[in-house]
């Protein structure tokens, strides 16, 4: 669930810095795929979470141990009792009944004791863990944007069943920002400076290429060839 949570958030604030929603072309084991994406982030945030259910764990079976020690005495006086009313020694009842009471109450006490304790404990590193993975997050969509937009490192071409190709042209070159099981998304770069969103179904897709560029160094490549000699 926490990888699934994760992967919904990373490619929701990233396709909707392109206005897209996520929601509207991904199924639900799409958000699963996508948080695996980012195995950092679990690393990172993975000791919190481990630490606390550890701590968890301890408590609980300390807790158990203690139940069942509890248990086995009440058991044993429950028995005392009956053997004591069958012997007509009815001064102990009392004091064996006081003793029993007093052995509950002693354990729900110490109970709310030790969830106040777990609550003091697990909720900060809980909240440290998810302020964590939201960081990372964050960082990562910088990331994303920077490969995407500014300084992109690889253009795509697709080769679509019908024969066609995107982009038509290299003056509108494609950059691949993510996938889901049906759709692979692209951001068109333009010449002049307008851009636009694709998204492609896959099933429509032959095959996608990609290869190393600088956007930079083919716009002014580009605007010098389309310039008019001055001859």
């Amino acid at each position: 669930m926490l990888c699934s949570a994760v992967g919904y958030w990373s490619e929701y604030t990233l396709l909707k810095e392109f206005g897209l929603n996520i929601v509207v072309f991904a199924e639900a084991n799409d958000f699963f795929m996508a948080g695996l994406k980012s195995p950092k982030i679990f690393i990172f945030s993975f000791p919190f979470f481990a630490i606390a259910l550890g701590f968890i764990s301890f408590k609980i079976n300390r807790l158990a141990q203690e139940q069942q020690y509890i248990t086995r005495e009440e058991l044993e006086i429950s028995r005392r009792i009956e053997m004591a009313k069958l012997e007509k020694h009815n001064i102990e009842v009392p004091n064996l009944e006081a003793k029993q009471r007093e052995m509950k109450a002693h354990f729900k006490h110490k109970l709310s004791v030790e969830r106040r304790r777990l609550s003091l404990f697990i909720i900060p590193i809980i909240l440290v863990g998810v302020t964590s993975i939201f960081i990372l997050l964050q960082m990562e969509l910088n990331n994303n944007l920077t490969r995407t937009i500014t300084n992109p490192d690889k253009r795509a071409t697709i080769l679509l069943r019908t024969g066609a190709s995107l982009p038509e042209n290299n003056k509108s070159p494609l950059v691949f920002i993510t996938a889901t099981e049906k759709f692979m998304f692209f951001y068109q770069h333009d010449t002049v400076e307008s851009v636009s969103t694709i998204a492609v179904p896959i099933s429509s897709i032959a095959s996608v290429v990609f290869s190393n560029f600088k956007i930079l160094e083919i716009v002014e490549k580009e605007a010098t060839e389309d310039k008019p000699s001055n001859k």
